[in-house]
């Protein structure tokens, strides 16, 4: 959550909505394959009444490229390499 703290945004875990679908139909932990969903809050980047993209929009598309790969630096340094079926 710091990731997304940490570039200005308002972090909630469960609120307002718990989930559970997604990340129970497809994730599966006992054999290493987790699932993450994000919830994006769409009055950050539309007008909700006219849905057209506000001018921030830009911004919040780099935000988000910028957490994706702190995401992605974070499950690289944490998760154990092995091989893939095919090596």
């Amino acid at each position: 959550m710091s990731l997304l703290e940490d570039l200005g945004f308002s972090v909630a875990r469960n609120k307002p909505y718990a989930g559970g679908f997604i990340t129970e139909h497809y994730g599966r932990p006992a054999r290493g394959l987790h699932a993450l969903q994000i919830e994006i809050n769409r009055g950050l980047y539309v007008d909700e009444t006219t849905l057209q993209k506000k001018k921030d929009f830009p911004m919040l598309t780099q935000a988000i490229g910028m957490f994706l790969g702190g995401l992605a630096a974070h499950v690289e340094k944490y998760t154990p390499s092995t091989s893939l079926a095919a090596e």
